[in-house]
């Protein structure tokens, strides 16, 4: 998980991002992507009480994750993914571009 230590996230940080978003599915064609993928995770922390389960800083966290270009969140998703094993053909059964795919489409499109 080294897209986490390049981003300044401790191991209980990381860990409550994968556990957030286990089965997880993120629709990149919102434009509120970035957002929604931010409220999952609070969402999260606020259902099950991670931030106490991984003793993490709600605020910090939240921060960190808000100070991450949109290239880095997805890098950091796309890390998630690999995590669990969340492929290509996951996002496709949705009709969802995958954050590989939409990074692509971003770097192709100028808009990082």
């Amino acid at each position: 998980m080294e897209i986490f230590k390049k981003f300044n996230f401790n191991e209980n940080e990381s860990c409550l991002i994968c556990d957030s978003l286990n089965g997880t599915i993120v629709d990149f064609r919102d434009l509120m992507w970035k957002y929604n993928f931010i409220t999952d995770i609070l969402e999260s922390i606020e259902l099950f009480r991670l931030d106490k389960k991984w003793l993490v800083n709600e605020k910090i966290l939240i921060k960190k994750l808000e100070s991450l270009s949109d290239l880095d969140t997805l890098a950091l998703i796309a890390e998630v993914d690999e995590f669990w094993g969340t492929d290509e053909e996951q996002y496709e059964m949705f009709r969802f571009l995958s954050p590989k795919a939409k990074m692509e489409k971003m770097k192709k499109d100028n808009k990082i």
